[in-house]
Order: C-alpha cells, then sequence, then structure tokens
C-alpha cells in the first residue's frame, strides 16, 4: 500500500496556486465528505488512513486542494501539515 505524505504534499503546495485539471464532481465531494468526517481537518495521519482506500492518489488530491482553495473552502497549512476545511464546506 503507497502511503501518501500529506505534510510533504502540502508543502510543496506552499506555492501559488496554478491552473489544474478539472476536478470530478463526485470525487470532489467524497474527499470533502472524507475530511468533514475526521472533524474538517485532514492531516498526515487522517490522510494516510482514508485517501489511498478511497483511490485517491497525489495528484487528484492537489487538485481537489487547489479548487477547494480558490473556491474559498479550505486553507492549506504547509508548515503545519494541514489542510483545513471551512464550516461551510463541511455544511453543503
Amino acid at each position: 500500500m503507497k502511503i501518501l505524505n500529506f505534510a510533504a504534499i502540502l508543502a510543496l503546495l506552499a506555492g501559488p496556486a496554478v491552473a489544474q485539471d478539472a476536478v470530478d464532481p463526485e470525487r470532489k465531494a467524497l474527499f470533502v465528505s472524507l475530511i468533514c468526517e475526521a472533524g474538517g481537518v485532514m492531516d498526515n495521519t487522517t490522510a494516510a488512513a482514508v485517501l489511498p482506500s478511497n483511490g485517491f492518489d497525489r495528484a487528484e488530491m492537489i487538485e481537489i486542494v487547489f479548487e477547494l482553495e480558490d473556491e474559498g473552502l479550505g486553507v492549506r497549512d504547509g508548515t503545519m501539515g494541514t489542510f483545513t476545511l471551512t464550516d461551510e464546506a463541511c455544511s453543503e
């Protein structure tokens, strides 16, 4: 099983957002629901526990994180290695 290092991925994402491929709305909704079920915050431990088992790979996760951030629904913190969804994102 491949383990995603969420903190390392967030560190890579610390730069400015760039245009990504279109995100599958169903995959994005699943990603959001997984984070919301984890209390709205995804860290390395949570990412390793839920993302690979739900078929998420690094590229797809990056696309979704950028889109959520661009929409104002999430904030990434490369220093802390977390991605936090807004209350609005978890209430949809």
